[in-house]
């Protein structure tokens, strides 16, 4: 219904992941007794028709200047992290593979947070430290096509952390300026002694 209205199928997955944001999601077990699913079930059937919907809008819409939805919104999406402890070097090495779509000629800023119980880990070194004091690292991305895979390696030193607790959590958040495309699941990660 929305690419015959002239929407790219990418407003779709975007209205989703920012409904999913501001919302929050059920718990597997909640959504088992709701008549509505979770956020990522209605990702994933949205994907399921994805190409169709998507070759459709190009048939109908050749321009999508002259659409009324006009360019389709910039889509990140984290496809896995995993983080190792460099035990020579003191630090933890986070690997990040994205995919990041229409965001052409956009800066992207990649950021990585880290909680301990999700509560914010305070940062022991400047340049490790947000606005709020949380250990907080980020790192742009030039896209410079229509669709683009990267692979990130974040590197933070054991020296960085302001807590006694070397098992974390990371979630990685994906920004198109101050919009937040995509933030992840944390995922667990462990820190050399120092």
């Amino acid at each position: 219904m929305m690419v015959e209205a002239g929407y790219h199928p990418d407003f779709a997955i975007t209205m989703q992941r920012r409904m999913r944001m501001r919302a929050g999601d059920k718990s597997k077990f909640m959504a088992f007794f709701s008549d509505h699913p979770r956020w990522a079930t209605r990702e994933k059937r949205t994907l399921r028709v994805y190409n169709e919907a998507l070759e459709l809008f190009q048939s109908r819409w050749p321009d999508a200047d002259q659409t009324s939805g006009g360019n389709p919104p910039a889509i990140a999406t984290v496809e896995a992290i995993s983080a190792v402890q460099d035990k020579i070097n003191k630090t933890a090495v986070i690997q990040v593979n994205l995919t990041i779509r229409n965001a052409h000629g956009h800066p992207i800023t990649v950021a990585a947070l880290f909680t301990k119980n999700n509560q914010p880990v305070l940062a022991a070194l400047d340049e490790y430290r947000g606005k709020s004091g949380q250990l907080l690292l980020w790192q742009r991305i030039e896209t410079t096509s229509a669709i683009e895979s990267a692979q990130l390696t974040l590197v933070v030193p054991t020296r960085a952390l302001g807590t006694k607790h070397r098992k974390l959590e990371v979630s990685v958040a994906i920004l198109s300026g101050d919009e937040v495309l995509e933030i992840s699941k944390a995922k667990k990660v462990s820190f050399p002694k120092p």
